[in-house]
């Protein structure tokens, strides 16, 4: 019983830490779309991709607290 929570609280954690890269990554990439320096500026796709990740990210989340 005491290791399948340990592995719980593992894969929560894990799963966690994946849906905020997933946000970070979203959030600089949506914050620079309209930036004026061109090298920092982000496309439509690469903005759409991010949030394509955050969503699955979410979602694996979900399914850890069965909601």
């Amino acid at each position: 019983m005491r290791r399948e929570n340990r592995r719980l609280r593992e894969d929560v954690d894990i799963r966690k830490r994946a849906t905020l890269a997933s946000f970070d990554s979203y959030a600089r990439l949506r914050g620079s779309r309209d930036s004026m320096f061109q090298a920092s500026c982000s496309t439509q796709q690469q903005e759409q991709r991010a949030f394509g990740n955050l969503e699955q990210a979410i979602a694996r989340l979900r399914t850890v607290f069965g909601g």
